[in-house]
């Protein structure tokens, strides 16, 4: 029971160890390579987790038939959309109308003034009750 005691803490402290390690090579790693480019970012990150990067189109003979079937495709998918939005629209109790605007009567804001932490402390003493 001692030894399986010993193997359970060396292999907590090789986790930690090597938690550590990885950790410090991907920041590394991102720092060097992207900075603050989330375009480079993307494709590391894409890379670092094995993704493939080709793109499988189904069999075609003719680009424009593919395109045809896509465009069809899509199409059939909005139509449903579409109709099942209405249906549940008519089907729902509720009268709100969409093509109505809402006037607004508030005050228009003119300018943002910078929050004090009084008034933070105030937010966070009110909401924690």
């Amino acid at each position: 029971m001692v030894h399986f005691e010993i193997y359970r803490d060396l292999c907590r402290k090789m986790n930690t160890l090597l938690f550590g390690e990885k950790k410090g090579f991907y920041s590394t790693k991102i720092h060097e390579e992207c900075g603050k480019d989330q375009k480079k970012l993307f494709k590391l990150t894409k890379n670092l987790m094995g993704s493939n990067s080709n793109v499988n189109l189904p069999h075609f003979t003719s680009a424009e038939l593919l395109a045809d079937k896509f465009s069809n495709y899509f199409m059939r998918k909005a139509t449903i959309i579409r109709n099942k939005i209405i249906s549940d629209s008519t089907n729902n109790t509720c009268n709100f109308s969409i093509d109505t605007d809402i006037m607004f009567n508030g005050k228009i804001l003119e300018m943002i003034q910078p929050t004090s932490k009084i008034e933070i402390n105030e937010i966070i003493a009110k909401s924690s009750k």
